[in-house]
């Protein structure tokens, strides 16, 4: 249990991109509830709760606004994100996952730009690459992305309200997308199995265009410069534990750091 606890500790004292997910996952379960007789193909479905509490950011909102109390020039930009989505998985021969998910997203830059609730979906696949007793080494590969519109910018906590782009008929959003590579062990017991591992993350935020306006009580529309921007960090570290609750249930939680700051749950049945 000090172990178990001294894991936890470490994972949520300094929490970072999208989650990987147990390594063992692919050879957890022999049957499911359903498809109990296939032994060769398993279907899983999950619900995904996912919350990207700090990803870092190249300069992107190296602009200043004339007019507002806040100057945004020269900030570095930190994103939060959260997302709900389900999750369906195809286990083939106990080995490998291929996995979809759909849900939605909403994010905020810098505290500043808020943006609504939006469609967010993503595809991966996971591979079991050698195996030992209990202990099983995989690769892990996804591609995760969401359009995000920003109604309003905040400054000085008073809300200024984007009236209009040159382009997107008027609306200012960004396309977010990752790509991620992961390379983790896991240590597979009956109960509870607890793994760590190594991820490489590319990440973009892509404007719908480089000059958009702000309403400005008693003065014109003031127009301001942005432009797309890349993670600033690639290299991370995962960590999380899956516990077993039943043979066909799951429960999986898990925390990242270094390329960006983020937490992740999911509750999962195989079908």
């Amino acid at each position: 249990m000090k172990i178990i606890f001294a894991f936890f500790l470490i994972a949520f004292c300094n929490l970072d991109a999208m989650f990987v997910g147990d390594p063992a996952s692919p050879c957890m379960y022999q049957k499911g509830i359903v498809f109990s007789k296939n032994k060769y193909a398993i279907l899983r479905g999950a619900y995904v709760y996912y919350d990207l509490y700090k990803g870092r950011f190249k300069d992107q909102f190296n602009i200043h606004i004339p007019g507002l109390p806040h100057n945004f020039q020269d900030a570095r930009d930190q994103m939060n994100m959260t997302l709900q989505a389900g999750m369906l998985t195809v286990t083939l021969q106990k080995r490998f996952d291929i996995y979809g998910f759909m849900g939605g997203a909403d994010s905020q830059i810098n505290g500043q730009f808020f943006s609504q609730r939006e469609l967010a979906k993503g595809v991966g696949f996971k591979a079991i690459i050698f195996k030992w007793k209990q202990i099983n080494f995989a690769f892990d590969g996804k591609y995760f992305v969401t359009k995000q519109q920003f109604p309003f910018v905040v400054s000085d906590g008073v809300p200024y309200q984007i009236v209009q782009t040159d382009t997107s008929n008027g609306k200012f959003f960004e396309k977010y997308q990752e790509w991620q590579g992961a390379l983790g062990v896991s240590y597979l017991t009956n109960f509870i199995t607890p793994y760590f591992g190594l991820t490489f993350l590319y990440a973009m935020r892509i404007p719908s265009t480089r000059v958009f306006f702000v309403e400005i009580p008693d003065s014109e529309p003031t127009s301001a410069d942005t432009k797309p921007t890349v993670s600033s960090r690639n290299w991370g570290m995962f960590l999380g534990a899956t516990l077993l609750a039943k043979k066909e249930i799951s429960l999986n939680v898990e925390a990242r750091m270094f390329d960006q700051n983020s937490f992740s749950f999911i509750a999962e049945i195989r079908l």
